[in-house]
């Protein structure tokens, strides 16, 4: 839309809808956006819990903290967000990367499975089992 007129949703809003639809409009809005940020916060804090047995009022309190400090990096408009972006980036493909080294991988079964998953009798069930995998969880 912004490509075919030059306007964002929010003013092409303003512009054909009444003053009390687009009051209810932005109210939904700002609704939806504190909903998003509960969840990243209650997710953040169950994460914490969940890998570090931290409890659940400490870990959101820290998730509270880390976000402020992001916004706080990001608002002195110099590139220590971009730096603490890559830094906590490498940080989490760090620890995946020690996840995969310490997990106990068996190559030989691994090819087995493939092979069998990949054979002519099962090639053409692939596309049942899926759908029948993803439509058992509804």
């Amino acid at each position: 839309m912004g490509t075919a007129t030059g306007r964002s949703l929010p003013e092409l809003c303003r512009e054909r809808y009444p003053r009390p639809v687009v009051w209810g409009l932005w109210l939904q809005a700002e609704a939806v956006i504190v909903m998003t940020d509960l969840a990243e916060l209650i997710g953040g804090a169950i994460a914490l819990n969940l890998l570090f047995g931290l409890p659940l009022l400490p870990g959101a309190l820290l998730v509270t903290m880390a976000s402020f400090l992001l916004l706080a990096v990001r608002s002195a408009r110099t590139r220590h967000f971009g730096a603490a972006l890559t830094v906590m980036l490498v940080a989490v493909a760090g620890a995946f990367l020690v996840l995969v080294l310490q997990a106990q991988f068996m190559a030989g079964s691994s090819v087995g499975m493939s092979r069998s998953l990949c054979s002519s009798r099962t090639r053409n069930a692939w596309p049942g089992r899926w759908l029948k995998a993803f439509t058992m969880a509804w």
